[in-house]
C-alpha cells in the first residue's frame, strides 16, 4: 500500500501562497503513484460549513480532487481549523463520494505487518482546559447545525479573521520542545497499544521519530508532506 498525506498548510485564500503547497502536493508524483491520499487536518486556516463558496475560491483544488476520486480513496480528517465541511464533499463529489472518507477523530487499520494511526492530533490539547471545552463546543452537532444551516458565509468569514487572530496569539507562546515531548509521549502511548506507524498534524513541529511517529510539520515552513510506501515513510519536500 501506497498513501501520500499532508496537515497545516492553514490556507487563507487562493491568493495565498501557501495554496500552492497544497497544488503542488495534488500534483506531486508521490501523490500519482499513491493508493489513498490523506489529508491530515488544518488544510485551511478556516472552512466549515457547506458553502459553494469554498468550490469558488479554492476551484483548482475541488478541480483536481475530483479527477483524483475516480481513481484514488480520499481520507479527510478533521482539524481544528476545517470541519463540519463532510457534506460540501458530499455534494461535490456525488456518486464518487464512495471513494470518500470523512473522519472525526482518527482512523487506525494494516498493512501487511504494520497496524497504522493516523490522527490529526489536537486531542492531546487535553491538559487545556478550556482549549478541550472550545474543542468540544466547535465539534458538537450543535455547531454543526449551526455551520450548515444557519450560518451564512459573511458570517464564516467574520469568523475566520477572529480564527486566524486567535492563532498567530497561539504562535506567540509557542515551544517547540514542549509541543515535540508531549507528541512523542502520545505517540509511545500508542505504540503500546500494539501500533507500528503513527501520522498526527497539529504539532507544528516536523517529525520522524524512531522511523515509529510521523508529522509534517507546520506545512508553511517545512514545505513537506509524508509519503508511505509499504512500510517506509519519508518526509518528501515541496
Amino acid at each position: 500500500m501506497k498513501f501520500s498525506s499532508i496537515s497545516d498548510i492553514h490556507i487563507e485564500s487562493h491568493k495565498d501562497e501557501a495554496y500552492q503547497l497544497l497544488l503542488k502536493f495534488l500534483h506531486s508524483k508521490e501523490v500519482d503513484e499513491s493508493d489513498v491520499v490523506v489529508f491530515l487536518g488544518d488544510v485551511f486556516d478556516l472552512m466549515i460549513g457547506n458553502f459553494e463558496e469554498y468550490v469558488q475560491e479554492y476551484g483548482d483544488f475541488f478541480e483536481v480532487l475530483q479527477k483524483l476520486i475516480k481513481k484514488k480513496k480520499i481520507v479527510w480528517v478533521e482539524g481544528n481549523h476545517d470541519f463540519h465541511i463532510e457534506d460540501l464533499f458530499r455534494k461535490q463529489f456525488k456518486e464518487d463520494f464512495g471513494n470518500f472518507s470523512y473522519i472525526k477523530e482518527f482512523i487506525s487499520f494494516e498493512d501487511k505487518d504494520e497496524k497504522i494511526y493516523i490522527s490529526h492530533g489536537d486531542g492531546l490539547d487535553y491538559k487545556n482546559i478550556n482549549y478541550m471545552k472550545y474543542r468540544k463546543l466547535i465539534r458538537s452537532d450543535f455547531s454543526r447545525l449551526l455551520a450548515n444551516y444557519f450560518f451564512s458565509y459573511d458570517v464564516v468569514l467574520k469568523l475566520k479573521d477572529k480564527f486566524s487572530e486567535i492563532s498567530k496569539n497561539a504562535q506567540k507562546n509557542f515551544k517547540e520542545e514542549v509541543s515535540r515531548a508531549r507528541f512523542r509521549e502520545y505517540a509511545a502511548s500508542l505504540k503500546d497499544l500494539g501500533f507500528s506507524k503513527v501520522f498526527l498534524g497539529h504539532s507544528h513541529v516536523p517529525e520522524n521519530w524512531d522511523n515509529f511517529y510521523f508529522n509534517n510539520g507546520y506545512c508553511r515552513n517545512s514545505k513537506s508532506f509524508i509519503f508511505y510506501n509499504k512500510g517506509v515513510v519519508q518526509l518528501i519536500e515541496l
